[in-house]
């Protein structure tokens, strides 16, 4: 089911999207503060935008852990952890990232306790001084936080890509 977001995109992004013609190598962030603004302001839309998207898909009713009982009994297909992160992926990766670099972080990997989140970096800064949006967390809302101050302890899985057959 196709929501209204609620959060429209600029016109001129969603037609262009794939355009990268005008787009040089990857900049530093420090070198046009004011495009690299404007470009995460978009990435921001676009996140919140599938977030949104995701909660009708997802049918998120209580909470992420009583979600997860639900997919492990068959009675839900999706909304793990790991969902969050491809479906985010697969929008942002739609376009090209002239100053943002995203990639998979995990937590607690291989336990019980694992959680995946969408790492977004400044392009060639530390994994560390990123941002994760973790909104399996909070059940589809909207979530992140600074992955140096997060009570998760959060490492970068790479190579990392779920195929729709995975899951």
């Amino acid at each position: 089911m196709n929501a209204p977001s609620p959060y429209p995109l600029p016109q001129g992004e969603r037609d262009n999207s794939s355009d990268t013609s005008q787009l040089g190598p990857k900049e530093s962030i420090h070198s046009d503060p004011r495009v690299a603004e404007d470009e995460a302001d978009l990435m921001a839309k676009m996140i919140i935008n599938k977030l949104y998207a995701l909660s009708i898909e997802y049918q998120i009713g209580f909470s992420a852990l009583y979600q997860n009982f639900l997919i492990n009994t068959g009675a839900k297909k999706k909304g793990f952890c790991y969902h969050y992160v491809s479906s985010l992926q697969t929008v942002l990766l739609k376009r090209p990232w002239k100053y943002f670099a995203l990639h998979w972080g995990v937590a607690y990997d291989r336990s019980f306790l694992e959680n995946n989140g969408l790492v977004i970096t400044a392009n060639g800064a530390p994994f560390e001084s990123g941002i994760v949006v973790d909104s399996w967390r909070t059940a589809s809302k909207p979530y992140w936080h600074a992955v140096s101050k997060d009570s998760y302890p959060w490492k970068e899985l790479k190579d990392t890509v779920i195929d729709e057959g995975d899951y």
